[in-house]
């Protein structure tokens, strides 16, 4: 047997289109949701990321603002001012030196909350000033101890001679020096006539504008970078220059938040000067735009999803108990495959299940009644052969006797013996060997009749005539009910001819009648005791002038279960002067004996037009 192909549910086709018609409404109202958001909250974000990035770079530029602050409170110090004035004089002693430092801490004021961040790390930890004299002012954010103090000295006086080592003219009025987790700044200190009069070494820490900058490393691939008027970097996440980093270096001074595009990414940048000679550029990616959009309707996407899986199992619950009455149509249906055809279904509320359960019952009580009308019919077809059987002697014995004296007939070469015998043998064959059929062709059932009348034709002699006439040969090849015509024959010249004195006949005449076939079986007989049409069935509690009315009774019904009610035997009488028996079925141009390939053949002579004796 072949495997059945599995095929999806309707519940599942069911759930499917269901989920699919509510996530794309979901999506579609989703994007609707999206562009609104978008459009109304886009611009409101972008103000706010042109916001972060200019107070970003702005807290840097407060703190670069310590450092000019610094250069003014000197240059407004007369004291130190003078001091820085005696070219190549020192301080007449150690006292006055010590005191011109403290004055120098004073106005430097390194631990203002100018240079400090948030946690109180500075962002200038020390400073120098070298006057020309080099003398050196110094102070620091952090106390020190004597070594570690000698060793940043040092370390200031290395930067001052790199920066003081070319010609004045060459030399810029600035530099940053990267000391590794430090800057240095040397930075020239002019009077109020614009002269040098000394050099000022800054100590920047790089933490300090890392902790600055923390904000933006929130934002994956965000940069800042500073760097000085030449486009060289100070400080930042970018090692090459920024004249390299951004190809508009030179029109980015615009002092408003401007987009343009680094690599294949599309940056929104912030350009600020910081002063002394510092410039600063922080970038963040156009993307975050979407991502800081998310943030903020998030929550709006999360209620969205719960609806929507709510929505899905609610539509499954839905459909779930909807389809459940299919499921109990299918397995009804499988426990009707199996034979129990007393199976019914329930009456449900719903108009379509309501119709369809009623429809099934029906559908189960008319099969149950089908199958009871075919064992009926099984049953009366068993009966009526019973009943033939039980008429005869021993079927088989006679058969086997029958045979053995036609074949002594035959050695005895009488030949007229011989055609009896083998003819009431082939009467006997057929009830014996044909209970397997329910139908035989027409040419058989009247080889049948042929024998028999064959045979009685012998014993009444003169008697008896018979006849039978076909109209169209074609009739002979239909299938009819197995014995039926032989029986009413039989009946015919048992009950009919044989109680009379004078001479019987009978004729047995087929036609077509529109879409019936009539077999008519008329004879001379003695009737059924009154004139008319008989009514059928007969009665089987009385035997009327020895008439068996069981035989005809079993026919008509069989021929019913067979064709239908419309379809039997009718009987009409003429007391004491015969009758004529009629048989109707329909026409049917193929047919089998068990509703398939012909199983019956003729094996007797043909039997058309008129065959009398």
């Amino acid at each position: 047997m072949a495997k059945r192909q599995k095929r999806p549910s309707l519940r599942a086709k069911m759930i499917s289109i269901n989920l699919g018609i509510t996530v794309s409404a979901l999506i579609l109202c989703g994007a609707i949701f999206a562009v609104s958001v978008w459009m109304i909250m886009g611009k409101y974000i972008d103000h706010d990321i042109d916001f972060f990035l200019t107070e970003t770079s702005h807290n840097v530029a407060d703190k670069i603002e310590y450092l000019e602050q610094v250069v003014l409170k000197l240059r407004d110090s007369d004291e130190i001012m003078r001091c820085l004035e005696r070219d190549n004089t020192a301080f007449e002693d150690e006292a006055a030196a010590q005191e011109a430092e403290l004055t120098f801490g004073k106005v430097v004021d390194i631990s203002s909350q100018k240079n400090t961040n948030g946690a109180n790390l500075p962002m200038v930890d020390e400073i120098y000033l070298f006057s020309k004299n080099q003398t050196v002012f110094r102070t620091s954010y952090y106390s020190m101890i004597y070594s570690e103090a000698e060793s940043r000295l040092q370390a200031a006086e290395e930067i001052y001679s790199r920066f003081n080592q070319e010609g004045r003219s060459a030399r810029d009025d600035y530099a940053y020096i990267d000391g590794g987790d430090r800057i240095y700044l040397a930075f020239l200190l002019n009077d109020a006539n614009m002269s040098p009069v000394g050099t000022l070494v800054y100590v920047i820490r790089k933490d300090s504008f890392d902790m600055m900058m923390e904000d933006i490393h929130q934002y994956e691939n965000s940069f800042w970078t500073v760097y000085d008027r030449k486009g060289n970097p100070v400080a930042g996440e970018q090692g090459q220059s920024v004249s390299q980093m951004l190809p508009d270096f030179q029109n980015t001074w615009k002092y408003v938040p401007y987009r343009t595009k680094l690599g294949n990414r599309a940056y929104r940048v912030y350009s600020e000067e910081l002063g002394m000679n510092l410039r600063m550029t922080v970038g963040m990616p156009e993307n975050q735009t979407f991502a800081l959009m998310f943030d903020s309707v998030k929550i709006y996407v999360g209620i969205i999803l719960l609806i929507t899986l709510a929505a899905a199992a609610l539509f499954f619950l839905v459909i779930y108990r909807l389809t459940r009455p299919l499921k109990e149509v299918t397995r009804n249906l499988q426990l009707v495959q199996e034979g129990k055809f007393d199976t019914k279904l329930p009456e449900y509320e719903a108009e379509e299940f309501y119709e369809i359960s009623r429809t099934f019952n029906d559908m189960t009580s008319y099969v149950s009644h089908l199958i009871s009308q075919v064992y009926e019919k099984q049953l009366s077809i068993r009966e009526m052969e019973l009943k033939f059987l039980q008429s005869q002697m021993n079927p088989h014995f006679m058969f086997n006797v029958l045979n053995t004296i036609a074949l002594q007939a035959k050695m005895d070469q009488n030949e007229e013996l011989f055609q009896m015998i083998t003819s009431f043998s082939q009467l006997i064959q057929a009830k014996i060997y044909r209970k397997d059929t329910e139908k035989v062709q027409m040419r058989q059932e009247l080889e049948y009749v042929q024998y028999y009348l064959y045979l009685q034709s012998f014993r009444y002699g003169e008697r008896l005539r018979y006849e039978i006439q076909v109209s169209d040969e074609k009739l002979t090849e239909m299938f009819i009910p197995k014995l039926c015509i032989q029986l009413i024959v039989e009946n015919a010249v048992v009950h009919g001819i044989e109680p009379k004195a004078e001479n019987g006949f009978v004729r047995v005449e087929i036609y077509q009648k529109e879409n019936e076939i009539w077999i008519d079986t008329t004879d001379n007989g003695m009737g059924f005791g009154r004139d008319g049409e008989i009514p059928l069935p007969l009665p089987e509690n009385t035997r009327e002038e020895g008439h068996n009315r069981v035989g005809l009774n079993n026919v008509h019904h069989l021929i019913q279960l067979m064709y239908g009610e419309a379809y039997g035997i009718e009987i009409y009488s003429e007391n004491g002067k015969g009758s004529r028996i009629r048989i109707r079925i329909p026409y049917e141009k193929t047919e089998t004996g068990k509703g398939g390939i012909c199983e019956e053949g003729g094996t007797g002579q043909d039997v058309s037009g008129n065959v009398g004796r």
